[in-house]
């Protein structure tokens, strides 16, 4: 209301008032009683309405708090709540899933869910989505999500269809969307991942025992080797022990061109003293080394791409090495952690086969 609209009113109303002063409402004798039980309802009903207006107050009160209440479980619920419309695009989506993917709950909306997948992943949903948002129910799609500024989660996503009316200011009709829950795994995975590489290291054990305890010398180091180079996706590789002369003696590999090195029955024995290269250190400082870039090692004439060599070490005496190369892609940590751990375990046996005398055998 304009302002001179409201004085104009203030106005006419004290004029009113003037006048109903100076000629005050007479009520005819005869009709008091009348009259009194007409103001006696009148403020029966002004009391009632104030009860009503309390109830109302009170109901829309309540109405606010259980909307706050739903909000906050949607908002702030343990798992990502998001709804796509049939191209993928994001319509609606909660803190927790905008804090999945690192970013605003603006930064989101309208935007392509698979623009916050890995590449892989992208794949996966792009190739699956389709059937996925045709019929939701009683399936799942396991995907990873990038995270802005930190380590990316993995996700399963599981949902429902629906029709239903999203406002926008372009758009108000009504459409058919999916409602997904996106419940945070990556912690799962990585258990099972765990169990899965301790069955597998175990599963190698098993191999390898069995080779070492049940195969004479001529065919355990191959056979040994042959293992190792399958576990760890390798072309090229040896394994060897240390002699009682402190010598590196191989019998896992065909003879090379080494004119200094003398032949110990089908073995090659690399003297102490012509011990160089990555291989050489790994020996000498009794290390792990890691080359992702191109090297010689022995018995090899032409270069490699790279090279994980360990020492074996028995007790802190080194009792042999094994060096695995030519692999597809880069060696990791995790590699050399795993080759160390077999390396350990297989140390007593490799020590006791080539010093029987001072292992009690």
């Amino acid at each position: 209301m304009s302002p001179k609209k409201k004085s104009d009113l203030d106005e006419i109303r004290m004029r009113a008032e003037k006048l109903a002063r100076q000629k005050p409402l007479v009520l005819p004798v005869e009709k008091a009683e009348e009259y009194q039980t007409l103001i006696h309802e009148l403020h029966v009903h002004q009391i009632e309405l104030e009860i009503q207006n309390e109830e109302l107050r009170s109901t829309q009160q309540d109405l606010e708090l259980a909307r706050n209440q739903y909000a906050d479980l949607f908002e702030n619920a343990p798992v990502g709540y998001l709804i796509l419309d049939r191209s993928g695009l994001i319509q609606r989506m909660n803190r927790t899933f905008a804090a999945m993917v690192g970013k605003d709950l603006a930064q989101l909306i309208r935007r392509p869910f698979a623009d916050y997948l890995t590449q892989t992943a992208r794949h996966v949903f792009l190739s699956q989505y389709k059937a996925f948002f045709r019929r939701p129910e009683n399936k799942g799609i396991e995907l990873e999500l990038i995270r802005e500024g930190s380590t990316n989660v993995t996700i399963a996503l599981y949902g429902c269809r629906e029709s239903c009316r999203i406002h926008f200011e372009d758009d108000a009709s009504e459409h058919e969307f999916v409602r997904i829950v996106a419940i945070d795994i990556t912690e799962q995975r990585k258990v099972e991942d765990e169990l899965d590489a301790t069955h597998e290291a175990l599963k190698l054990r098993h191999q390898i025992a069995e080779v070492m305890l049940k195969t004479t010398d001529e065919g355990m180091y191959k056979e040994v080797l042959k293992i190792l180079l399958k576990y760890l996706n390798s072309g090229y590789g040896y394994f060897g022990y240390i002699d009682q002369d402190g010598n590196l003696c191989h019998r896992s590999l065909t003879r090379g061109n080494y004119s200094d090195n003398r032949q110990a029955d089908d073995g090659i024995i690399i003297k102490r003293s012509d011990w160089s290269g990555m291989w050489g250190k790994s020996l000498f400082d009794k290390q792990t080394i890691i080359k992702n870039t191109s090297l010689k090692l022995p018995f090899r004439q032409n270069i490699i791409s790279n090279a994980l060599s360990v020492p074996v070490m028995n007790r802190d005496e080194l009792v042999g090495q094994i060096v695995i190369a030519e692999r597809q892609g880069e060696y990791s940590n995790d590699d050399a952690k795993n080759l160390e751990s077999i390396a350990a375990w297989i140390a007593p046996v490799l020590s006791a086969r080539c010093n029987p005398c001072s292992n009690g055998f």
